[in-house]
């Protein structure tokens, strides 16, 4: 990982990297005593700790997590090199754990809250993945990319990549580039006036368009009216005149994830992939660099992580991808040879 944690620090601080790697290094310790040679239930659980010290307790993490979330980092970082000098249109990174809730020291503050000291890690997030790409695009890929923006429709708001990116004392306004990224985020909210208590994170409950752009949907929105509020915030993104885009993709707001907060469908996260790829198609050349966060039925999350892969990967292409039996059995037979060139996506 000698690429990407300099990225990685410039996103995160020294500190909270410490205290999640001496979090991670008590727990390998005790896999080294001989925890995994026990086979029963309640003793493997001993191995999965919660590493948060924030009141809600929500971040758990094994011996290997941290090594898994630099890998998750790493390929997001792998993708954007990839996306950036052309050798794919676009990318989809399938990584957990999930980043859009770790800020810069692990856990945010919330709305009306003071700050904590020693938080480790919020909402499962260790290492905010996507602030970690943007910052290496911007870093790296400096004479391409100018300007980003970060889409995030996942059901939660991205409060670690808000902060990190937009807020006024976050690493990317001491770098000084702040004018260079865009956090747009469409999320699901209780209305701050609600006596309902609100929805993790509990933060950006009402509209704002700077520094970040916050578009909050109402609980059992479906797609229509999800579908509407999305265009508003794609028109403030591709406004923006960004370079390269990236998505932040949860996929817990489906009507069939166990949050049942919105309704939304499979052929709503499709339409909403196409809609990110004409905007990118008209401002950036198609650069897209998806990163999967939140979605907690694995069946539901499996099949929107296949709508999304497959509208990503064959956005623009003039010939139709899958055909019915009856289709196929009368169609013409052609040779490779014969056979439109597939894009690599």
């Amino acid at each position: 990982f000698d690429d990407v944690e300099p990225v990685v620090l410039r996103v995160h601080d020294f500190g909270y990297l410490s205290r999640v790697a001496s979090q991670i290094e008590a727990l390998r310790d005790e896999e080294a005593g001989g925890a995994l040679a026990k086979t029963g239930l309640r003793e493997r659980r001993k191995l999965l700790r919660c590493v948060s010290v924030t009141m809600t307790g929500d971040t758990y993490a094994c011996a290997r997590s941290l090594h898994a979330a630099l890998c998750a980092s790493f390929t997001v970082c792998k993708a954007v090199d990839s996306v950036v000098r052309g050798e794919h249109r676009n990318a989809f990174c399938v990584v957990r754990p999930p980043g859009h809730h770790a800020g810069e020291a692990g856990s945010t503050k919330r709305q009306g809250e003071s700050e904590e000291p020693g938080l480790v890690g919020q909402g499962f997030c260790l290492i905010n993945h996507v602030a970690v790409g943007a910052r290496h695009a911007l870093a790296n890929h400096g004479s391409r990319i100018k300007k980003v923006v970060v889409i995030d429709w996942d059901l939660h708001h991205g409060n670690g990549t808000e902060q990190i990116l937009s807020d006024a004392d976050g690493p990317i306004s001491r770098d000084g580039i702040s004018e260079k990224v865009l956090f747009c985020s469409i999320h699901g909210a209780t209305p701050s006036d609600s006596a309902d208590a609100p929805l993790f994170p509990g933060t950006a409950r009402e509209p704002t368009e700077a520094p970040a752009v916050n578009v909050p949907v109402a609980r059992g929105a479906g797609p229509a009216e999800f579908l509407r509020a999305f265009r508003t915030l794609l028109d403030k993104a591709e406004a923006f005149g960004p370079d390269l885009v990236f998505i932040s993709a949860g996929f817990d707001a489906h009507k069939d994830d166990m949050f049942r907060f919105l309704k939304l469908n499979d052929a709503c996260f499709k339409t909403m992939t196409e809609m990110v790829m004409d905007l990118a198609d008209r401002a950036c050349g198609g650069r897209v660099v998806s990163v999967l966060e939140g979605g907690y039925t694995i069946s539901t999350l499996v099949r929107c992580c296949v709508v999304h892969a497959r509208a990503l990967a064959t956005h623009g292409q003039p010939y139709p991808v899958t055909t019915s039996p009856g289709a196929r059995r009368g169609a013409k037979k052609t040779s490779p040879r014969d056979a439109p060139p597939r894009p690599r996506s």
